[in-house]
């Protein structure tokens, strides 16, 4: 997942706000503190834990991929390469900067 916001030129606190926006879009109200997004784009998930799992349906709505293998090792056959069109990351990215004003 940290290859893709990379590849999208997202910031951290970018994905905040996008997984805010995604979450409404699925019909939750979720937000995401910036450590826990620094800690889940980092593969820093302390042992087998993963989000939780209103969390997890958010993630795997935006990005159309289980949460286990978003938030797992990189497979480097699908990841993008960088400044490649991603294209939900980038329509999420282009959301949430005309969100923010």
């Amino acid at each position: 997942m940290e290859q893709r916001m990379q590849a999208a030129n997202l910031t951290s606190l970018d994905f905040c706000e996008v997984f805010h926006t995604k979450s409404v879009a699925l019909g939750e109200n979720l937000h995401v503190s910036l450590r826990n997004a620094r800690r889940w784009l980092s593969g820093k998930l302390g042992g087998t834990s993963l989000p939780r799992p209103e969390a997890r349906r958010v993630l795997e709505f935006w990005f159309g991929e289980s949460a286990e293998r978003l938030l797992g090792p990189p497979d480097l056959s699908t990841v993008p390469a960088l400044g490649s069109s991603t294209g939900s990351a980038k329509e999420a990215a282009a959301a949430a900067r005309v969100a923010s004003g």
